[in-house]
């Protein structure tokens, strides 16, 4: 089993080109298939980020998806999730579709701790929908 926490910065694009961008946090938990030196992880995630210029404006995020890597010395992966996503902070809250994909790479510090950073693309969907980057520095913990 893995756990990652990782904090994150997000810069969304709307459709109306208007920047939105900040801080966010991501966990995800996951189940490492004995595929060595094949990494599949199947991950459950949680995330939530705000964004400027309207500092209470942000989004809470649930996803479901896959890791697919390799154990060298330093793993890389691609990762790809699906979700729900609630947009608060605009009046009423919004509700939406998430994907994000992206790539990471991690350093194996120990038998049950990696340390490694992530890039990729994330989007909202919903009537005015949001495009945009994601990246991070995360550590993972292996159980």
């Amino acid at each position: 089993m893995k756990i990652g926490i990782e904090p994150r910065g997000e810069v969304l694009f709307r459709s109306d080109a208007k920047v939105h961008g900040g801080p966010g946090l991501h966990l995800d938990i996951g189940y490492a298939f004995d595929t060595y030196p094949i990494i599949v992880i199947p991950e459950f995630a949680l995330a939530g980020a705000f964004y400027a210029p309207e500092p209470f404006e942000g989004s809470f995020r649930t996803m479901a998806g896959i890791r697919v890597g390799a154990a060298l010395e330093v793993e890389p992966s691609l990762y790809v999730r699906g979700g729900y996503c609630l947009m608060v902070g605009r009046g009423d809250a919004d509700h939406a579709g998430t994907f994000e994909a992206g790539l990471s790479l991690d350093k194996r510090l120990e038998r049950s701790i990696t340390l490694g950073g992530s890039l990729g693309y994330q989007g909202i969907y919903y009537e005015e929908g949001l495009n945009g980057f994601v990246g991070g520095l995360h550590v993972g913990f292996w159980l």
